[in-house]
């Protein structure tokens, strides 16, 4: 079962783990696309952008 955190930001902390969490996504793709020799190596960088992509969101919900 997952454990569920309550994360409170103020707004200029928001934007900021916005910006990072959108350059993490980028650089991600990027690796992605990039990575065919290892299929285990590929499913875990999916996974991660999976992840990162669920956090995206939920921070945008966030109030700012």
């Amino acid at each position: 079962m997952a454990t569920t955190v309550e994360l409170m930001l103020n707004a200029d902390e928001r934007a900021l783990l916005l910006r990072l969490l959108e350059t993490a996504l980028g650089e991600v793709r990027v690796e992605a696309h990039r990575t065919h020799f290892s299929p285990e190596f590929r499913d875990q960088v999916l996974a991660e952008e999976s992840l990162i992509r669920s956090l995206l969101e939920k921070v945008r919900q966030m109030p700012a």
